[in-house]
């Protein structure tokens, strides 16, 4: 038969009336302790027997870090250059050098940090996956852009169906869209 309902039990839910359960609440299983990683382990071996490093192993790693130094550095650069926004058919002969320059600047940069642990690659590859963080944000910009592109383009399409009369604000308002994307436009009075 059915059970008698407690009004003192039923309370109040979000998605209605929820009854107080006299269940036995699930008991969690205990969570597992993850292993510790043991850090700065020190090999087994008495201080006398670790020798001090040789002078080419110093030499090699100042000279493997100065390279990389020297990647970062042309990578930042050419960061900087990707900024300009200066569109190529008016750019000056010294600009289109200057990005000549900083290619093979790049380019060289790579090679000298192979060149110093040909082992790794770490200069080509660093090279390689910094052309695929580039082209992923220029790919960003691009989409932005060719959205706004869109949007003005639609508006343009709604001002030109509208009554003559009530454009003048509409005109303003795509004005100063264009303006505040760097467009520079110009509308034609129409007969």
């Amino acid at each position: 038969m059915a059970d008698k309902i407690d009004l003192k039990q039923i309370k109040p839910a979000r998605g209605g009336v929820k009854l107080k359960s006299k269940a036995p609440k699930v008991r969690e299983k205990p969570k597992q302790e993850k292993p510790k990683i043991i850090q700065n382990v020190k090999p087994n071996i008495p201080n006398e027997q670790i020798a001090p490093p040789t002078e080419d192993a110093v030499k090699f790693i100042t000279n493997l870090q100065n390279a990389k130094k020297e990647l970062i550095g042309v990578m930042r650069e050419f960061g900087k250059l990707l900024n300009v926004k200066t569109l190529k058919i008016n750019k000056t002969d010294k600009e289109k050098e200057r990005e000549a320059i900083m290619i093979d600047n790049l380019i060289r940069a790579a090679i000298a940090v192979d060149n110093i642990n040909p082992e790794e690659g770490e200069g080509v590859l660093s090279l390689s996956i910094y052309a695929v963080r580039l082209s992923l944000l220029l790919r960003d910009a691009g989409n932005e852009l060719a959205y706004e592109h869109k949007k003005l383009k639609d508006r343009v399409v709604v001002l030109e169906k509208k009554d003559p009369t009530t454009q003048d604000s509409d005109k303003n308002y795509l004005i100063e869209e264009a303006k505040r994307l760097g467009l520079k436009i110009s509308i034609e009075e129409g007969e």
